[in-house]
């Protein structure tokens, strides 16, 4: 048991150090979808306050705490699902050469930029 647990730490590590090394602006290749597979399927629970925050900073925190917990609640199977598709998956150069299937690639890039979220322009006259 222990072996086996000492064997995961290690694929974990592995996956997590791949998933680092290129943005999604460089070319994507089997060790980034490797990667991406392990993060997919460990930080998948990352969607949840990922969503939260993107849908609370683009339509407020009521939209964040109702719609972004729905949304990332189905995110986070989806993001552990594509992960493992990832990880079976990951010789293969599909889709389109080894490009995510999800936006942002990984669980974490919410957080990191690479999300979709952009904060909306204050209509309100400034306080004096």
């Amino acid at each position: 048991m222990k072996l086996k647990s000492v064997g995961f730490a290690v694929v974990l590590g592995l996956g997590v150090m791949a998933a680092s090394l290129p943005s999604t602006a460089q070319a994507q290749d089997a060790a980034t979808k490797f990667g991406r597979g392990i993060a997919g399927c460990a930080m998948g629970w990352l969607e949840l306050p990922g969503n939260i925050y993107e849908e609370g900073t683009k339509n407020g925190w009521v939209m964040g705490a109702t719609v972004g917990f729905g949304k990332g609640i189905g995110m986070v199977v989806v993001r552990t699902l594509v992960g493992v598709w990832d990880l079976v998956t990951f010789p293969i150069p599909a889709p389109d050469e080894y490009n995510s299937i999800l936006k942002p690639d990984y669980p974490w890039g919410y957080f990191t930029g690479e999300g979709e979220v952009t904060v909306p322009a204050t209509t309100a006259a400034p306080v004096r």
